[in-house]
């Protein structure tokens, strides 16, 4: 979303997919999703925005689907290998290294640096980029684009805030931080992601601290080790080694409950969540309210 793109896929043998159709839809509390919609498209690489989300086909071709009041599901024709989401629009990273944009670009969000990059992160008004070398360009919002010098391996942006890795585990964030959401505690770290008060970081041994905002406990991090990890706008999800998603957070849209998958990744948008499925396809629970839980 306007969070980190950078889902890790699980590495080994996962257990047979359970079917998502077992999963019942139709209740809006907090003890079945919203909807729980289970598409046919299979999928590389996934993320959500606030109320959209798009897809990476093995292809390069990319789908989306939700919100689309400033154009951030029509995607620009393109062979890609990721993408990622803002609050109004998308960016995508072409398989020769370039990035391409489209939706709202009221602070520059959607007009990237020419040149080429190997990872890219989409927050609410701007976007970051990782070069070859591991240096960090990021564009849209002034506040949120002064990145440090340095070399990193990840980088993951958020609504006020951006952070990123380097390469002995250590991380750095910066922006405007208004609820503490750069403070993070020492490392190393395998993986972080920004939401939209909040940050969550996966440890080497596969534990989870976050920091900043829990007003509804999407900081209040559950035991257990995980493989990776995603934050949304009060709501955190992370992926275990077997495939299983555990999420915490805001009860809105039943978000925090994850069908039992098993996943090769997660990703976590405003009151709702996508995964992928083992097979590639994708499932997406929560609120609906833009149809950005209908994936195709």
């Amino acid at each position: 979303m306007r969070f980190a793109a950078l889902a890790l896929l699980l590495a080994c043998h996962a257990p047979a997919p359970i079917s998502p159709d077992s999963v019942s839809p139709d209740s809006a509390t907090d003890s079945a999703p919203t909807a729980w919609n289970h598409g046919t498209v299979p999928f590389v690489a996934l993320d959500a925005g606030s109320e959209h989300a798009c897809g990476v086909a093995a292809t390069g071709a990319v789908t989306c689907w939700g919100q689309d009041h400033y154009g951030q599901i029509d995607v620009v024709d393109g062979v890609y290998s990721a993408v990622a989401l803002g609050e109004d629009h998308t960016c995508a990273l072409g398989t020769d290294g370039t990035i391409t944009c489209w939706g709202s670009d009221t602070t520059g969000q959607s007009d990237p640096p020419a040149g080429t990059f190997t990872a890219i992160a989409g927050g609410d008004w701007h976007g970051c980029a990782l070069d070859g070398a591991g240096a960090l360009t990021c564009w849209g919002e002034s506040a949120l684009t002064r990145a440090p010098a340095g070399s990193f391996v990840a980088v993951a942006a958020g609504y006020d805030a951006t952070c990123a890795i380097d390469g002995t585990g250590e991380a750095a964030c910066w922006g405007a931080c208004t609820n503490d959401d750069c403070a993070i505690p020492a490392g190393p770290w395998s993986a972080i992601s920004v939401g939209r008060d909040h940050a969550c970081g996966l440890h080497v041994d596969g534990t989870i601290a976050c920091w900043g905002a829990d007003g509804d406990g999407q900081s209040d991090v559950p035991s257990g080790a995980f493989v990776a990890l995603e934050a949304g706008d009060q709501a955190t999800c992370a992926l275990d080694a077997g495939g299983g998603v555990t999420c915490w957070g805001t009860t809105n849209g039943a978000v925090t409950v994850a069908p039992p998958g098993p996943f090769s990744a997660v990703t976590v948008g405003q009151y709702y969540a996508c995964g992928l499925l083992n097979d590639g396809t994708a499932g997406c629970w929560g609120a609906d309210l833009a149809g950005q839980t209908e994936v195709p």
